[in-house]
Formats: C-alpha cells, structure tokens, sequence
C-alpha cells in the first residue's frame, strides 16, 4: 500500500503466522498494489471520510493485482470500518453494516492492550 507515487509505503505479508509487516529497504514484487494518488486521497479512506466503494469510483487509488485478492481486501476494510467507527459513522461509508462477532469495546480493548 502506497500513499501518492513517491510518498510513504507499508508492505504486508500474509503467511502461517498470521499478517506481518515486511521491512525492506528495496521493492518486494507484490500479488496486490494498491497506490493512493495523494496523501490526501489515502487520508480520507483510511481515516473513514470516505469509503472505499466511494474512493474507488472516484479514481483516488489504483489497484494492481488479481481482482479476487482485490475484493478480499476491500471485504476485510469494510469489516474492519464497521468495528472501528460508530454506527453513525459507518452508516455512511459502507453499503451494508457487517454482523458483528464480538463487541466493538472488545475490538478496542484487545487492539489497545495488544492481546
């Protein structure tokens, strides 16, 4: 994931261990790239402004990769912004709320003390 052309990166990897972050000072070759147009593109769908449904039509990232792996991502974004976000939030971005397995006090307890 790159926010504008020449701007920050993060690259993940998903393996047996779970999801872990690759350092690297070269480019790894990647199944999936997604590359923002701007900063401020990146800080709109990841701060929940917009949704990615919303960013995607109105051409503020690219998507490189197998459309599968693309469509995975975007299920566990949406996922992810029905927990993180009040329903008041969430209502506006995403198209459907997603059925919940644990309560949202759970989520932020368990991301704040790293459990």
């Amino acid at each position: 994931m790159k926010a504008s052309f020449n701007g920050p990166s993060v690259t993940l990897a998903r393996g047996d261990d779970g999801i872990r972050m690759i350092k690297s000072s070269g480019r790894p070759r990647a199944d999936m790239t997604v590359t923002f147009r701007s900063i401020d593109a990146a800080f709109l769908v990841l701060s929940g402004r917009i949704g990615v449904a919303q960013a995607y039509a109105q051409h503020r990232f690219l998507l490189s990769g197998s459309i599968f792996d693309c469509m995975t991502l975007v299920h566990c974004v949406d996922v992810i912004e029905g927990y993180l976000f009040p329903r008041f939030i969430a209502g506006k971005i995403l198209k459907r709320f997603p059925q919940k397995e644990c309560s949202t006090v759970f989520v932020y307890c368990q991301a704040l003390l790293g459990g």
